[in-house]
């Protein structure tokens, strides 16, 4: 992979975990665990955010009820599963819209617990 980093390096700017990438708009939030680096981002506009939540999440059933459960892809599956509960629990417990592309089309909406505490998705 050196070969191609070199490659590359020139046309990326690189950024810290919790970056603001665009000053009051875009942060980025650390998810390590799927890959090394592994980063959602929280996109804010009028008062409303989206949490982009890249490959932390791959099936709208398994991924929101079994968190634990992990992937053959995840490089440190211990720690994707613990980003995944904790995304998980920080979008029900906020209500934000969550935007995942493993999730049927359009992969856009919200996480809701339900009283006995399962996580649910709930498409928009």
């Amino acid at each position: 992979m050196a070969s191609l980093v070199a490659a590359i390096a020139p046309q990326v700017d690189a950024f810290a975990p919790e970056a603001e990438l665009v000053p009051g708009m875009v942060q980025a939030l650390p998810t390590p665990g799927h890959t090394p680096g592994h980063v959602s981002f929280r996109i804010s506009s009028g008062g409303e955010s989206l949490l982009y939540v890249g490959d932390l999440v791959h099936h709208p059933v398994v991924s929101v009820q079994r968190p634990q459960w992990t992937i053959q892809w995840d490089r440190d599956a211990a720690a994707g599963a613990a980003q995944r509960a904790k995304m998980l629990d920080t979008a029900a417990d906020s209500g934000e819209r969550l935007y995942s592309v493993h999730f049927p089309f359009p992969g856009l909406g919200r996480i809701e617990r339900a009283s006995d505490g399962q996580l649910a998705w709930v498409a928009e």
